[in-house]
């Protein structure tokens, strides 16, 4: 166990602990154990790295900035008051960040709240002058996104007497009982000037001879009016208030107006003599221009390849995780899987209003990873299967058994189907859904597969593997440098790699050399896509970025999502991406 005072921003009152701040229950004078109100009893040691580095204490809304470190939202935004121009200086590296681009590090603030506390009512003051457990408070170890739950209804809670401030602290689980024992219970007419007081049996006893019982009717009926006055008033008050500050914002005003058309008589004249001038130019320009006319006509159109957000569309309940588009006859569907082990299919014939065609279930698990041809889709999902789908009645006609975990990876080649798993991947038969191979070697997750050339390419931890398409043996294993691989695509001559540690690496196909390491993402990359003349990658920085492969520069950044972006998938045009804030965005 562990015992915790948290600390203050400056400038703030808020406890910095998740927002949570125990509530001093009890008079100040009184002897009741509580503790106060920034003091929280830990019941495990509570780890260094949920510190912020700048208050020293506990993390509350922690940001991750540009620089890789994780500092308190207020923090930064105190930081950045106080240089006064919304930049982050990071105090461990030294780098400038916008603090626009601090992105919400959830996994850590979690972490935080799953925190296991006391009750505040089951602590009492020890002899070091810290809070220590109280055997004859309340029991409750629970965490600390429920402890102010729990303290409000808490029957270990000290609370006064209603009565009388004489009567000592009691606990909520006693009050019924001690107000039928208070001696200082009132005479229910102390409003209108009694002032017997005594036990509950007295109380009633008194009222049937008190002088006010008597006249209760028209002191009743006196409360009300005053009551009523009181109403009157207050409205009065404040609409006087209110006239009054809109006469002074009327008296204001008309005198702004007044300089504001002084000043606009004065540009006006400016503005005569300047039309003068312009008509003069005017016509001399309209010359021009019909001579600039016929020149642009054998100008050609430049072709503007900006990105814009041309639409998005929801309906899953949780992180899009996979997208594919497949032609079924006149029919051109997205197809995209999700967390909440649904996969639903989109109708691409107006790409302004797309709509949900249908929603797929029978996947017991997340759905990781789809592909589709024609009219034939196939998803893999942490269940373990591989299903089969016709896309024309939308149901499922077969199950692939066969891996012995979550099936991450998808992808259709010549008849063949590929799945990665972990440490290895099948290769399946489209018209039998038999499995012909099992590729083994690989020491990690198989997140990624791509073909090229003859050759299959599956990305690992640490290195991606080049198979013959002919044998299915391992021909060469690329040492890759960033971790995990999420995602290749091939592009030109060169190989692209996704990875965990924010890079893309670029690979010559022919020379097996790594040429290039593309920065720029803040976040593990998560998807690539090629179309024509550019790629794009998705990040868990909530970003896609676009690339030139001629110049390796990225060419645009496309910021519109609230949460990492776990899918692309490209059509013709446009770009498709899904994410993990649970929507699907079409961008052209």
């Amino acid at each position: 166990a562990s015992y915790v005072r948290t600390m203050e921003l400056p400038g703030t009152t808020a406890a910095v602990v998740a927002g949570a701040r125990l509530k001093q229950q009890c008079d100040s004078s009184a002897t009741a154990p509580t503790p106060q109100g920034q003091d929280l009893y830990f019941t495990g040691a509570v780890s260094p790295a949920l510190y912020c580095p700048m208050h020293r204490g506990l993390f509350i809304s922690p940001v991750m900035m540009r620089c890789g470190h994780t500092f308190c939202q207020e923090c930064v935004g105190a930081a950045c008051a106080a240089r006064g121009d919304g930049v982050f200086v990071c105090p461990l590296d030294h780098k400038e960040c916008k603090r626009d681009n601090a992105i919400n590090n959830l996994a850590l603030a979690v972490q935080i709240e799953e925190l296991r506390v006391k009750c505040e009512y089951g602590l009492k003051m020890g002899a070091q002058g810290v809070f220590v457990p109280d055997l004859e408070g309340c029991p409750e170890e629970l965490p600390l996104r429920d402890l102010q739950q729990h303290q409000d209804t808490c029957q270990y809670a000290w609370e006064q007497c209603p009565y009388s401030s004489r009567c000592p602290p009691l606990r909520r689980m006693d009050m019924a009982k001690h107000k039928l024992v208070c001696g200082h219970m009132p005479c229910p007419h102390r409003t209108a000037g009694c002032e017997f007081e005594g036990l509950k049996s007295e109380v009633e006893e008194h009222v049937a001879h008190c002088t006010y019982e008597k006249i209760k009717g028209y002191i009743a009926f006196t409360k009300n009016e005053i009551d009523v006055l009181r109403k009157q008033l207050h409205q009065k008050t404040e609409e006087t208030e209110d006239l009054r500050t809109n006469l002074d914002a009327a008296n204001a005003k008309l005198e702004r107006l007044s300089h504001k058309l002084k000043s606009k008589s004065r540009h006006l004249r400016r503005v005569e003599a300047s039309v003068r001038n312009m008509n003069n130019v005017l016509e001399a320009t309209t010359v021009s221009l019909h001579e600039m006319k016929s020149q642009l006509q054998n100008v050609p159109p430049v072709d503007d390849q900006q990105l814009n957000c041309r639409g998005t569309f929801s309906g899953h309940t949780g992180p899009i995780l996979a997208l594919a588009v497949t032609e079924t006859g006149t029919e051109k569907l997205l197809v995209s899987s999700s967390s909440d082990h649904t996969i639903r299919i989109w109708d691409l014939a107006d790409l302004k209003s797309i709509k949900c065609k249908q929603m797929l279930k029978g996947h017991e698990g997340i759905v990781h990873s789809v592909t589709a041809i024609g009219n034939k889709l196939f998803s893999g999902s942490s269940d373990k299967t591989i299903k089969v789908w016709n896309l024309d009645s939308y149901e499922c006609v077969h199950t692939m058994f066969g891996h012995d975990n979550t099936v991450c990876a998808l992808m259709i080649f010549m008849g063949q189907l590929f799945s990665g798993c972990y440490q290895h991947m099948k290769v399946w038969d489209l018209e039998t859904y038999e499995c012909v191979a099992t590729l083994s070697g690989h020491n990690h997750w198989v997140r990624a597969i791509t073909v090229s050339g003859g050759y299959l390419y599956s990305g690992s931890y640490n290195s991606i593997k080049i198979w013959d398409m002919a044998t299915f043996t391992c021909t060469h294993t690329l040492v890759a440098h960033d971790g995990s691989i999420y995602a290749l695509a091939v592009i030109g001559k060169h190989l692209l790699a996704g990875t965990y540690e924010n890079a893309i690496e670029i690979w010559d196909i022919d020379s097996h050399e790594l040429v290039r390491r593309l920065e720029g993402h803040i976040g593990a990359v998560y998807a690539l896509g090629v179309q024509d003349n550019r790629f794009f990658s998705g990040s868990y920085d909530s970003t896609i970025k676009v690339w030139s492969p001629e110049t390796w520069k990225c060419l645009q950044t496309l910021v519109r999502h609230q949460s990492s972006v776990d899918a692309l998938a490209v059509h013709h045009s446009y770009l498709f991406s899904g994410s993990a804030d649970h929507s699907i965005k079409v961008w052209g």
